[in-house]
């Protein structure tokens, strides 16, 4: 997308000129350009509607498609019972074209059937969007009024919005938080649209490896200098349970991740300080 260039009127402020390559949300076309824009700009922006209701609907219509066909199968091979025995007892001898049609149609009545029940399924396990996602949403649209109305309607549908990239964690919300203080206008004009530049991404995310790395070396090391065997076992619980807090806080796993982390490191700790016995002894 190409700036007009601006000119120099001579007095020196030259900082109210943007940085030649950075192209803002506020530069796309009013509209569809500029709230793709706005969505694109961040993954906790992402937020559609996962019809619910409709993919209900039509799972129940083909339900209920195939079950009628499963009837018709079932009145052919009742009448087959009676009249022809031998059809049923052999599929090469089986002559009854009504049965193969039927068969056939309910072979791509289950293979669209099952396809639609694998997409009902990653859709309906995303994750429900964030109220403060929505709500910022909400704001810029009426702000800004980028769309008309009957299309942005989809948003008062909070309990039928995902997130498709998932909501921000704890980590999200700190570097969001310490983004502010050093935020610059590289995505957006609008000084009520925060969105962190990436070195503070990184500085952040090296800072929560390395209280990661905290968590796993302390105990560690503080169970060298523990004689009782009743201590160290209260320091094991102790550290397991503030690194499954932590990994909560910090990511977004299942609730069966956490547990296979939380017992990972409970057998390591267990297994290293079993084979030690402290500088005490």
């Amino acid at each position: 997308m190409k700036k007009k260039p601006t000119q120099n009127d001579g007095t020196g402020d030259e900082d109210d000129e943007d940085e030649p390559g950075v192209v803002h949300i506020e530069d796309f076309p009013p509209g569809y350009p500029r709230f793709s824009a706005l969505l694109a700009s961040d993954k906790v922006f992402q937020v559609w509607r996962r019809f619910s209701i409709l993919r209900t609907r039509l799972l129940l219509l083909k339900q209920d498609e195939l079950s009628q066909l499963e009837e018709q199968l079932e009145n052919i091979d009742a009448q087959d019972e009676d009249e022809n025995p031998l059809y049923l007892a052999s599929r090469r001898s089986d002559l009854n074209e009504k049965r193969k049609t039927v068969l056939n149609k309910i072979d791509d009545a289950l293979k669209d059937y099952d396809s639609f029940l694998e997409r009902n399924q990653r859709a309906l396990n995303l994750e429900t969007s964030s109220d403060r996602a929505i709500s910022n949403l909400k704001y810029w649209d009426e702000a800004n009024g980028e769309l008309t109305r009957e299309e942005t309607k989809y948003m008062k549908r909070t309990r039928d919005l995902f997130c498709l990239l998932g909501n921000s964690t704890w980590s999200d919300r700190l570097i969001r938080l310490v983004g502010r203080r050093f935020m610059d206008d590289t995505f957006t004009k609008d000084a009520d649209v925060n969105i962190p530049p990436e070195p503070v991404r990184r500085t952040l995310l090296v800072l929560q490896a390395a209280v990661m790395a905290a968590l796993l070396f302390t105990p560690v090391i503080i169970c060298n200098f523990v004689n009782e065997l009743t201590n160290r076992m209260i320091i094991i619980v102790a550290t397991t349970a503030i690194f499954i807090a932590a990994l909560s806080f910090l990511s977004r796993m299942r609730t069966v991740d956490l547990v296979i982390a939380g017992t990972t490191y409970a057998t390591v700790l267990v297994v290293f300080i079993s084979g030690t016995n402290g500088l005490g002894n």
